[in-house]
């Protein structure tokens, strides 16, 4: 009996750790959009939340953006939330970003042939 008890607290864990993993791939895709088309643009295109569905679970995630006091630097946060069982559960990531994205270095930098 012990043994089944240890089983199931091991693949529940398991599960957790998965569904952590999923958050902090939602979290990168979306902070590496944010990169890409620039902080400034992002904040234009209005959309600051979205949900993704994985294995039957709602995850919802949230980006927060604010200006620094250097020209053109924002900090970004991004929160992955989901619900499993009840228990509320969360991903928080935050960076720096500046404002002009990396599809505008590589479509202007002398370096890129621009």
């Amino acid at each position: 009996m012990t043994l089944g008890a240890i089983s199931t607290g091991s693949l529940s864990k398991i599960n957790l750790d998965r569904q952590y993993e999923l958050a902090a791939s939602i979290a990168d895709r979306q902070l590496t959009m944010i990169d890409y088309v620039g902080v400034e643009d992002f904040i234009e295109m209005g959309q600051m939340e979205g949900e993704f569905e994985a294995d039957q679970i709602k995850y919802t995630w949230q980006a927060n953006v604010e200006e620094l006091e250097i020209d053109n630097l924002y900090q970004v946060t991004v929160v992955v939330r989901w619900k499993q069982n009840s228990r509320q559960h969360s991903f928080l990531v935050c960076t720096r970003l500046n404002g002009k994205g990396s599809s505008v270095l590589t479509e202007e930098s002398p370096e890129f042939g621009g």
